[in-house]
């Protein structure tokens, strides 16, 4: 199979995820979920709780990273799946981390390409219900602050993208199987 990288954009609650993780089932895809590493994190036993805080708020707060942090977790997951098509979810979110995408790329000798955007489309009402629906327990401060930097920064870094990339607009009105079904239809070329 071609070395396909995949990169999502979308408000919280878009389909990203539900979309990497079927793409990784059904076509080996490895789905570096941002937010999922986090997670894990969290539930690492391993890892000193003074460093867990750090992930902590950033899930809490609706937050970024630091960059080096978000390198150092993005870098763990490449460097044993580096030869399987990929699907970014929650990389890169803001226009330094776009530089940071195309130094790996050239590490990992993937072909720039057969990069692909997928930008997900919900309407902002929509996606605060389901962020409310979902975790009842978050913060509207921590769901503005996600949707800003959608706005404010993800969005720019989408937009400079596709000057370069084939990208493809998912609107969640058209349903999960329709855009998942016009992405996949893609690979086979």
């Amino acid at each position: 199979m071609i070395d396909w990288t995949f990169i999502t954009f979308g408000l919280p609650h878009s389909g990203k995820s539900s979309f990497g993780e079927k793409l990784s089932s059904e076509y080996n895809f490895i789905h570096i979920n941002l937010g999922e590493i986090l997670r894990g994190k969290l539930r690492d036993t391993d890892i000193p709780n003074d460093k867990k805080s750090i992930f902590q708020a950033a899930i809490r707060n609706g937050e970024m990273l630091e960059r080096n942090i978000i390198n150092k977790l993005i870098k763990e997951r490449l460097e044993n799946n580096f030869a399987k098509p990929i699907i970014f979810d929650g990389f890169p979110r803001y226009e330094s981390a776009m530089i940071d995408f195309y130094d790996f790329m050239n590490k990992f000798n993937r072909e720039i390409k057969n990069v692909r955007l997928l930008k997900f489309e919900i309407d902002v009402n929509e996606s605060i219900a389901l962020q409310k629906k979902r975790n009842p327990l978050k913060s509207i401060k921590s769901i503005n602050n996600r949707i800003d930097h959608y706005f404010n920064e993800e969005l720019a870094v989408f937009n400079n993208m596709k000057r370069n990339h084939k990208h493809f607009i998912l609107p969640w009105k058209n349903g999960f199987d329709y855009n998942y079904k016009l992405v996949t239809s893609s690979l086979t070329v």
